[in-house]
């Protein structure tokens, strides 16, 4: 199975993008005249270089999404916009093994949708530490909020999940 994992930053989508050149030009006087002091002497001009960036669109679902994120000295970066995307992966009966790439930038959220207030996520990571310790990967952490509704879009171990990524 092939999956493309978007950028969790960015946009989600946006139109083509003409690229500019830019330059300054001297200003001329009009015939028979002189600039007064303190005029301009130069200004900016911008041609169509003749590319585009071609435009594009995010396909995954958009399960969470942000305006705005927290920068490592929890300083607010506004309009700094990130997402969680959904990639449904339908495991057949009997598979044992989910094989992922060797990649640092994976985060997997675990959820429990459960009335049972004792419901532990740390059952339904286990699994997955010990898949990445069999492997030898040394740097991977949990993000786990026990008690603590998946309603709300504050969580501490979400956020320091989205700030890790970051």
């Amino acid at each position: 199975m092939q999956l493309n994992i978007e950028n969790w930053t960015g946009f989600i989508g946006q139109w083509d993008d003409r690229t500019w050149n830019e330059r300054q030009e001297a200003v001329q006087p009009r015939p028979g005249q002189t600039l007064p002091p303190g005029a301009p002497r130069a200004r900016a001009v911008s041609e169509f270089s003749g590319l585009l960036i071609p435009g594009f669109i995010k396909r995954a679902d958009v399960v969470w999404y942000i305006s705005h994120r927290h920068a490592p000295d929890g300083s607010n970066e506004p309009h700094a916009y990130a997402y969680l995307f959904a990639y449904p992966i339908d495991v057949p009966a009997g598979v044992t093994t989910l094989t992922l790439p060797h990649n640092d930038r994976i985060r997997i959220l675990a959820i429990s949708v459960a009335d049972d207030a004792g419901q532990d996520p740390t059952m339904q990571t286990r699994e997955l530490k010990e898949y990445c310790q069999r492997r030898g990967w040394q740097e991977f952490d949990c993000y786990a909020d026990n008690g603590v509704s998946g309603k709300k879009d504050s969580r501490p171990h979400l956020n320091r999940m989205m700030q890790d990524a970051h």
